[in-house]
């Protein structure tokens, strides 16, 4: 059975790949729970590859990973 990460991991790899062609999110524990339960900085790390605003990018990815 997958865990939740996994899963999460697995939608991000797929909606990236189709984004971007990258295949591999890094996906972090916050040390504050205020900002969630897991986070990503993969819309800051790609967001000047693609000429794309890094929040524009990241709303993006997540309207696909939801």
């Amino acid at each position: 059975m997958l865990t939740f990460k996994k899963q999460l991991k697995l939608s991000l790899i797929e909606v990236l790949s189709n984004i971007t062609g990258l295949n591999e999110p890094e996906i972090e524990i916050p040390s504050d729970a205020h900002k969630g339960d897991y986070s990503t900085n993969i819309a800051l790390k790609i967001a000047g590859r693609l000429g794309k605003n890094p929040m524009e990018l990241a709303n993006e990815i997540l309207k696909r990973v939801q």
